[in-house]
């Protein structure tokens, strides 16, 4: 019954679909909620899969309504266009695990995540995308949003090995990139 309350399945776990499978990772909708999703009995996790639209529109309510500190993006055609959103809301301060999962992030959603202000609470943040440069690491490397950063994942990007220097230099073991 207080899930029914909650706002609808399309805004916290993406697109309804029973049985998907998406690469090594089960949907919420396979057959239940996995149990690292829950946290004291609450969703703390939210997906984001495919579309943003029906998590923009409801995400005041999440935020009102629901413990959340996980946001998983997942296979986003706009990735790039829900970070930089992402970064100017205060609802990203709830979040201490962030995981972007997408061809489609670009340099300017990852660098906008770096100069949130709201990132401060992020403790978790992976980033998997094909084109993020210099630009993306050299703004981590300075920012001063992301200093509680207890693993950056910033696996499959093009960073020149100086880059890749001042990553390990301000967050060393932490930096996987």
């Amino acid at each position: 019954r207080w899930l029914a309350e909650l706002p609808g399945p399309e805004a916290l776990w993406g697109k309804v679909q029973v049985g998907v499978i998406r690469g090594s990772q089960s949907t919420w909708f396979e057959a239940r909620p996995e149990l690292q999703d829950w946290d004291r009995g609450f969703p703390a996790t939210v997906y984001v899969q495919e579309s943003s639209r029906h998590f923009l529109t409801q995400v005041d309510a999440i935020a009102e309504q629901v413990p959340v500190h996980r946001l998983r993006l997942w296979d986003l055609g706009d990735a790039d266009g829900l970070v930089r959103t992402l970064s100017g809301m205060p609802f990203l301060a709830r979040i201490r695990d962030l995981m972007v999962t997408s061809s489609f992030l670009r340099d300017d959603g990852a660098v906008s995540l770096a100069c949130s202000p709201y990132a401060n609470g992020l403790r978790f943040v992976s980033l998997t995308a094909e084109w993020l440069s210099d630009k993306t690491g050299q703004a981590f490397a300075e920012s001063p949003f992301v200093g509680r950063l207890e693993m950056l994942h910033l696996v499959r990007n093009q960073f020149s090995e100086e880059v890749r220097a001042a990553l390990r230099r301000r967050f060393g073991h932490l930096v996987h990139c």
